[in-house]
C-alpha cells in the first residue's frame, strides 16, 4: 500500500481541477499549509507539478525530527519552513 492510497476525500475533487492543466505550467500548484504531503504525494504520483510548504516550528519543540512527519514520497517536495522564512522559488506560482 503506497503512503497516499489513503485519500482525504477532497484530494479527488481538488485533482480533477488542475487536470485539464495537466502538464502544462499552469498544472504548477503549491499547497500552503500541507501538513505531511498527502496530496502533493498524491498529485506528484498522477504527474502533476505539486510542491508543499508548512510550518514545522511546533515539532522542533516537541523534540521530534520534523522531516519524520512527511510522507515520504513527497519528501523532496515539501519545503519545512519556519516563522519569518520566505519561500525559495524564482518564479510566481
Amino acid at each position: 500500500m503506497n503512503e497516499s492510497d489513503v485519500l482525504n476525500p477532497n484530494f479527488e475533487f481538488i485533482l480533477s481541477r488542475y487536470q485539464r492543466f495537466k502538464g502544462q505550467d499552469a498544472a504548477r500548484a503549491l499547497d500552503f499549509g500541507c501538513g505531511r504531503g498527502q496530496l502533493v504525494a498524491t498529485a506528484r504520483e498522477r504527474g502533476f507539478d505539486f510542491w508543499g510548504a508548512d510550518l514545522f516550528d511546533f515539532d522542533l519543540a516537541s523534540g521530534r525530527d520534523p522531516a519524520s512527519l512527511i510522507v515520504p514520497s513527497a519528501a523532496d517536495y515539501v519545503l519545512r519552513m519556519e516563522r519569518g522564512d520566505r519561500i525559495p522559488f524564482k518564479r510566481v506560482f
